[in-house]
């Protein structure tokens, strides 16, 4: 790079590290750094390209990589890992699928291909959500496999025990149809089922894939989606078995923050 082209480059970083979340969009990037959006996105593609920022494929939002804490940097970079394997499982199915870890006890979602979707207002709200273990396919995923539920503990008492064995037999969740467990509303009535992943025999994360009800298939996956979110949940436990970020920072998440 060029020497302004650095200076430019340094402000970028500044800004999107001086901001509330650490991750800003390339809008609000021209914005406060007043630098033409033509720029500010070639600087950028040259800085994902150096390893330095990350564009988080769950809301299109970019951070700098290396200069927060250790956990969120392991986070991103492990995102940036996992990122085109929802990408391509999105092609294959033309659904929306997040992979999901157990955030201090509750499914939080790790990285998405939910902004695919080009539904901008929802993609904000949900990516930062917890998910519910009763209702949500991945979060019924996680407490299942994980053993967390149980039969006297406060909360579970309206829980279906006999569909969620019959659920953890299979290794298909579900989520509860029609359920939606936040304030504001769903994007559009959904369905979705999830895949735990496993690492030494333990569920270390989920991958879940939805859609929107009102477009066929309303419930019933076809089985070639199925067999698609089968072998993204595959590789990714593929990965875990390698020499990789997966394997090094997917199993400490769980383990850090449960």
């Amino acid at each position: 790079m060029h020497s302004k082209a650095l200076q430019k480059s340094k402000l970028i970083m500044d800004t999107i590290n001086a901001s509330e979340s650490g991750a800003l969009s390339l809008e609000n990037i021209h914005i406060l750094t007043q630098i033409p959006k033509p720029t500010v996105k070639r600087l950028l593609d040259d800085l994902q390209d150096l390893g330095v920022v990350y564009r988080k494929l769950k809301d299109k939002q970019y951070v700098v990589l290396y200069s927060r804490g250790q956990d969120d940097n392991d986070k991103y970079l492990l995102a940036r890992e996992l990122s085109p394997i929802l990408t391509q499982l999105h092609k294959e199915t033309s659904m929306y699928s997040d992979i999901v870890y157990l955030h201090r006890g509750a499914p939080v979602i790790l990285e998405s291909n939910f902004s695919y979707s080009n539904i901008r207002s929802a993609a904000e709200r949900i990516m930062d959500i917890r998910f519910s273990p009763l209702l949500s396919a991945a979060g019924r995923a996680l407490y299942s496999e994980n053993n967390i539920y149980h039969r006297s503990q406060q909360g579970y008492s309206g829980l279906n025990f006999e569909q969620l064995a019959a659920e953890k037999a299979c290794g298909i969740y579900q989520r509860i149809p029609g359920s939606w467990e936040h304030p504001f509303p769903p994007p559009f009535p959904l369905a979705a089922i999830a895949l735990p992943i496993r690492f030494k025999q333990k569920t270390v994360a989920a991958i879940n894939l939805y859609w929107s009800t009102q477009l066929p298939p309303s419930s019933q996956i076809p089985p070639f989606k199925l067999t698609a979110l089968h072998n993204a949940r595959n590789t990714l436990e593929k990965m875990l078995q390698q020499e990789s970020v997966c394997r090094k920072t997917l199993p400490q998440l769980l383990q850090q923050e449960w």
